[in-house]
């Protein structure tokens, strides 16, 4: 059985986000609810290095993909996919919403 104290030794590695879009981009262009959440959660997590401005976007989207699809979460939904739109910046960002919001559909 491992310890913790030896965990602490593992190497942590860090994956651009470059490498990793390419692989989930079409899970997050999913009609599944379930997988681009999980894809999401994954690349807005702490080991996936993106620019401030597409950490950002992600940030938001997760937000926004995190809010149940019933009645009452409708009004929040909206209005937390109406702050997503304030802060696309560059294309990258604007790939990675567009997708998330054509998966919503």
């Amino acid at each position: 059985m491992t310890s913790f104290s030896s965990l602490d030794s593992v190497a942590t590695r860090f994956v651009p986000f470059a490498e990793l879009y390419p692989q989930l981009s079409a899970a997050i262009l999913s009609h599944s609810r379930i997988l681009r959440l999980g894809a999401m959660r994954l690349m807005s997590s702490k080991l996936i290095t993106a620019p401030a401005g597409l950490h950002e976007i992600m940030k938001r989207c997760l937000q926004g993909e995190e809010v149940p699809c019933d009645v009452q979460g409708v009004r929040e939904r909206v209005l937390r996919i109406g702050r997503v739109v304030q802060v696309v910046g560059d294309a990258e960002a604007a790939d990675f919403c567009a997708r998330w919001l054509i998966g919503t559909l």
